[in-house]
């Protein structure tokens, strides 16, 4: 994909503990349109992540690095 000048990549990694019951979530893996190469999963409106890190990987490339809030 062509990325403007004024554009930058950004990709959430998110660290979810799933014993926590504060926040229900569901994995939609099998129900997917993106079956290969994506993981999705529904979070309840009002999830609360924390941020752990923020790093750029390239010169328009970041990772977001996430925690699931208790």
């Amino acid at each position: 994909a062509k990325v403007m000048a004024d554009e930058v990549s950004v990709l959430f990694t998110m660290e979810i503990d799933p014993k926590l019951r504060k926040c229900p979530f569901a994995y939609l893996g099998r129900h997917s349109y993106y079956r290969h190469g994506e993981q999705e999963v529904l979070f309840t409106a009002g999830t609360v992540f924390r941020i752990q890190s923020i790093e750029a990987v390239d010169v328009d490339q970041w990772e977001i690095r996430l925690s699931l809030s208790e």
